[in-house]
């Protein structure tokens, strides 16, 4: 590790934290020997399991920093940074195709290494609407790994034939996009492998339109034509050996009747219905062909309940989403084991094992010898397979004095404590808790740091508190009417908690734990739903109340709503908030503050002192004070941050090290300062090779030279360094 100046400073080590699964993955590619297998996510990057590899490894890694994988695509092409355009060539597993910001690239290693193919920037939406439900958008031609065929988001189907190239095919109209989906959904494809092979290619493709229907070629993908009658708004696709081809008509549509029969076959002359309303309440997501053996089919709904049939969909054994029908076992992810599957992304069947099916779903992969639970009776009994999968959106750490295991908080499954470098010692959920909530913030109790306030919202609102440092919630006693999730929180001493709400909520403050609480009386703040100048949607993520730890001051910045702009500026209460005083009539470091993930910190131990940050997508600069928030001061050339932790202090000093991701001097990274922001050291660019953006960071009050950082998709990591500590002299 060495400093701006490239003087050796010491050692450093990074680790990813386990805690396993997580995310939405959202459908699984299988070479035809079965050796390799790929998934996509949501959120970030996709994961390859290829021969010798016992666990899944992140498709798209950068650990040099070449910035090969960086270009951002043309504005508006991606919604973050998933992986849905993908797949593994059946007759090699070593080549594989896969999009990285909109772009597609090629790998003939397994994705240990990749080659951006000359595929133009198209729209790849992965975590919108249905989107994730939807696929398969690739296929590769059996026949040819060269020969590919990429789906995007309304932008048309594109084909290649040197795996290079790619050239939009001709005949299929432009989508539309669903009244029901805030995206426009993807272009699905299949190849018919029953059909004839000229030059090495396979003659029939179908492909989808949203809004126009289902396509079929018959020169290898060249020209498309529109099947009359075929279904309009095609979730998925599938096809058997003897070339029959399955769709789910289903997933985007109001209309109940349409759900219930959209479940349809195409044997090359007729659509044919095939009723589910019997066995599905709903509808049927998607659908799954076995390869080993065309009569089998299974079918799944997006509440995790799935039907299997062995005479091409004649009969059909449901599994309901209950503990009566189906179990999952989790030997070396423990949390997983026994949670529920609630929200299924795809089904496929193995190509190698006969009648295995495999699902991915919100918590990782699994897999159940189908065919033999039928024949014997039983339930399903799934085992999981997601070892190496970390797709869990990280939020928030917090590091309590005192206490050796951080806080950590997540979207989806919310609250973790004391993470491990090691995956012989997963964690356990907090209390529990495997459906799907997030936690936004966490902090502690001046007078009894194992007092933590936790804002856990999502589906449920569980805004909850801990007596024993986070190792057990349990929810307040009353809950404030109308507030929606996300925010910020500040804690003084034990039960008096202020809360700042996403979505233009009403700022609240309790005294007594949650069990009243009151409106923050700052006059003039729009009514719960209107601009208040606090904070628009929840994944903003803005954290912009805070406690000092030393006086019981609360510090809360409002940028200003348009109605109010008297409101702007930096408010303190001393009176645990009751009252509030505006100290500072502007946003520090100027602008407006209406900035995604803000960050307000005090730090700890250190009289008056916090630091505030705009957010890393935005060039303003590290700002700071020393007198409780009256006058702020910019930190030399420091800008654009995301984050910011203080951790316990260097040996020999007193003042807490810093810790950010953003820029120093002009440079991105993750950068430590052990004296009082006079120097900064760079401890990476992309941690463990992530590119993934930076959610939440914290560091540990209670180890030197340890931190923690949270990814927008990928989990967490941790840092441990050790160097001399190099006081300032000028």
């Amino acid at each position: 590790m060495r400093s701006s100046t490239g003087t050796p400073l010491g050692t450093m080590t990074y680790s990813p934290l386990f805690i396993g699964g997580g995310g939405f993955i959202l459908d699984i590619h299988f070479s035809d020997d079965g050796l390799t297998k790929m998934v996509g996510t949501d959120v970030y990057n996709g994961y390859i399991k290829g021969p010798g590899d016992a666990v899944w490894r992140q498709a798209f890694l950068d650990p040099q920093g070449t910035g090969l994988f960086a270009t951002p695509g043309d504005s508006g092409t991606t919604d973050g940074g998933g992986c849905a355009l993908y797949s593994v060539a059946p007759s090699n597993g070593q080549i594989i195709y896969a999009s990285r910001n909109s772009f597609i690239f090629r790998s003939a290693d397994c994705g240990r290494t990749w080659t951006k193919t000359n595929a133009p920037s198209k729209h790849v939406f992965t975590n919108s609407g249905y989107n994730r439900w939807w696929g398969p958008w690739m296929a590769i031609d059996p026949a040819n790994p060269n020969v590919v065929f990429a789906g995007y988001s309304g932008d048309g189907v594109w084909r290649s034939t040197d795996g290079m190239n790619f050239a939009q095919v001709n005949g299929i109209a432009q989508a539309v996009k669903p009244s029901t989906d805030p995206e426009m959904g993807p272009h699905l494809v299949v190849i018919d492998r029953s059909s004839a092979i000229v030059g090495g290619i396979h003659q029939v493709v179908y492909a989808t339109s949203n809004g126009n229907g289902v396509y079929k070629s018959t020169d290898g993908g060249q020209n498309f034509t529109l099947i009359a009658g075929s279904p309009t708004a095609v979730s998925r696709m599938a096809i058997d050996t003897l070339g029959r081809l399955y769709v789910t008509n289903t997933a985007i549509s109001t209309d109940l009747s349409l759900r219930q029969t959209g479940f349809k076959y195409y044997d090359g002359g007729t659509w044919v219905s095939i009723d589910i309303s019997t066995f599905f309440a709903e509808s049927a997501y998607g659908v799954a062909v076995d390869p080993t053996d065309y009569h089998r089919l299974a079918i799944f709904d997006s509440d995790g309940n799935i039907s299997y049939s062995e005479d091409r969909g004649a009969t059909w054994t449901t599994y309901q989403a209950n503990a009566s029908s189906q179990h999952f076992n989790s030997p070396d992810i423990p949390w997983l084991d026994g949670a529920s599957r609630r929200f299924i992304g795809s089904a496929r069947f193995d190509p190698i094992h006969a009648g295995r099916l495999y699902v991915t779903t919100g918590l990782g992969v699994s897999w159940v010898d189908i065919h033999a639970a039928k024949t014997a009776g039983t339930k399903l009994q799934w085992q999981e397979e997601t070892l190496g999968i970390e797709e869990l959106v990280g939020n928030v750490a917090l590091s309590l004095p005192g206490d050796p295991d951080a806080l950590f908080g997540c979207w989806d499954i919310p609250a973790w404590k004391g993470l491990s470098t090691k995956t012989s010692s997963f964690p356990m959920v907090v209390n529990g808790q495997t459906d799907l909530n997030r936690m936004w913030d966490f902090d502690y109790a001046i007078d009894n740091p194992q007092w933590v306030a936790g804002l856990v919202n999502g589906i449920d609102q569980l805004f909850s508190v801990s007596t024993d440092g986070g190792r057990t919630y349990n929810p307040v006693a009353q809950h404030p009417d109308g507030y929606s999730q996300g925010g910020a929180i500040a804690v003084g001493n034990t039960g008096n908690i202020i809360w700042i709400p996403s979505n233009n909520g009403r700022a609240v403050y309790t005294k007594d734990g949650g069990q009243s609480w009151q409106l923050l009386p700052i006059p003039g703040v729009a009514a719960n739903g209107q601009e208040s100048g606090w904070s628009f949607a929840y994944y903003f993520n803005r954290h912009i109340v805070a406690c000092d730890k030393v006086t019981g001051n609360f510090l809360a910045i409002n940028y200003g709503p348009t109605a109010v702009p008297s409101l702007c500026g930096v408010w303190r209460s001393t009176d645990q908030g009751d009252t509030w005083t505006r100290i500072s009539q502007n946003v520090p470091g100027g602008g407006n503050g209406q900035c995604n993930n803000s960050k307000l910190r005090f730090v700890p131990g250190q009289v008056g002192n916090a630091f505030y940050c705009h957010g890393s997508d935005i060039n303003y600069p590290l700002t700071r004070t020393t007198d409780g928030g009256v006058t702020w001061t910019n930190v030399p050339n420091v800008r654009q941050v995301g984050g910011i932790g203080f951790g316990k202090a260097a040996p020999g000093a007193t003042y807490p090290v810093v810790f950010i991701q953003g820029w120093v001097n002009g440079v991105q990274g993750i950068w430590v300062s052990a004296d009082n922001c006079a120097t900064w050291t760079k401890l990476s660019t992309y941690p463990g090779g992530n590119m993934n953006d930076i959610g939440g960071i914290a560091s540990d009050q209670n180890v030197y030279g340890r931190h923690y950082v949270g990814f927008s998709g990928c989990g967490w990591g941790r840092f441990d360094y050790s160097y001399a500590l190099r006081l300032n002299t000028q």
